[in-house]
């Protein structure tokens, strides 16, 4: 079950500072969780941006109403993705030294 992290805000005028992708990358760490869902208004291309950057990736979205729409997106940590190729390296090879050649 993914980690939902709720309203990430930076006031306006210390915008593009690194502080979001701080705040964001905080909250994941101290999460403990090795999967995450966000959501952003449709039109926040700056948030949306951002998001990307750090790893995410759209999952769906979702009319409110006519003109305003939400973008879930979605993230496997680093941590986890490391693990899940290195279970997916290792498998073949496994496999490869139980079968005689």
């Amino acid at each position: 079950m993914p980690a939902h992290i709720g309203r990430l805000v930076v006031a306006p005028d210390l915008q593009g500072r690194g502080i979001g992708t701080t705040l964001l990358r905080e909250a994941e760490r101290t999460s403990g969780a090795q999967h995450f869902e966000l959501f952003t208004g449709h039109l926040s291309q700056a948030n949306i941006r951002l998001y990307e950057r750090e790893g995410y990736s759209r999952a769906r979205q979702v009319t409110l109403h006519p003109g305003v729409e939400l973008v879930y997106l979605q993230k496997t940590s680093s941590r986890q993705r490391t693990q899940e190729r290195s279970v997916r390296t290792r498998a073949p090879q496994a496999a490869a030294t139980r079968c005689p050649g």
